[in-house]
């Protein structure tokens, strides 16, 4: 473990860097978990990597050796076993080549989930303004049917942009990439028209043509256009926002 820092606030974000077991959950169906390290905490939040893709807003277990100031229970164990809200998705340099590579903010909600996550783990959930006492942040289960384009930003305009598509598989994988024709996006999500024949995965690697900026967005609906072999393909972006 290695630590920078000596404040002690308790929201005070400190360079920490610590083995980490991450458990993800897609559905009832798919769920996942690795190893990773950590490169920040506070009492309430936690910033790490992982390599396979997370969704904003759903919820994450982490296990970790957390030092002892701060945590808020289990002192005596050597493992800190905690529930979280992930907040931020940011890709890396390192996810150009085979498999992508994130860093991912996550809120710290407490030592057990909500009963709306055992009975749906695909549920929602956004934070308070204000954290609870002792710590930890309050947070609400969002509607089901809740778009965060339709909340934030202005409804997606008509473009004409090239764009790079890259396919992520759920292990974190690059499995295949095409060029692809932008028509309509905001900074939330993005209406791609692509000749692909093969299997489309769930998530996406988006760049602007000449650009550097990778962005990961997940696959909202798929559907065959009038001309054979082309698709017309709307994403929300999970990581960053799209400049229209």
């Amino acid at each position: 473990m290695r630590i920078e820092g000596k404040s002690t606030r308790f929201n005070e974000r400190r360079k920490l860097e610590m083995p980490v077991h991450v458990s993800y959950y897609e559905s009832r169906e798919r769920s996942w978990s690795e190893t990773s390290k950590t490169e920040e905490a506070t009492i309430c939040g936690v910033g790490l990597i992982v390599s396979k893709p997370v969704e904003p807003n759903k919820l994450i277990k982490l296990s970790f050796p957390m030092p002892k100031n701060l945590r808020l229970f289990d002192f005596l164990k050597d493992q800190y076993e905690v529930w979280g809200i992930v907040r931020s998705v940011s890709v890396l340099e390192a996810s150009l080549f085979n498999n992508v590579n994130l860093k991912i903010g996550v809120a710290l909600i407490g030592e057990n989930p909500p009963a709306s996550f055992l009975a749906d783990p695909e549920t929602l959930y956004d934070l308070s303004p204000v954290l609870r006492d002792g710590g930890f942040w309050s947070f609400r289960q969002l509607p089901r049917n809740w778009v965060r384009s339709a909340d934030f930003f202005d409804p997606p305009q008509r473009i004409t942009e090239r764009v790079s598509v890259a396919f992520v598989n759920e292990e974190g994988k690059i499995a295949g990439s095409i060029e692809a024709q932008a028509t309509k996006a905001n900074e939330a999500e993005i209406e791609l028209v692509a000749r692909h024949n093969g299997e489309i995965p769930n998530y996406l690697m988006i760049s602007a043509n000449g650009s550097n900026s990778n962005f990961l967005a997940k696959i909202k609906s798929r559907e065959e256009t009038d001309v054979s072999g082309y698709h017309t393909i709307r994403a929300e972006f999970l990581s960053g926002e799209w400049t229209v």
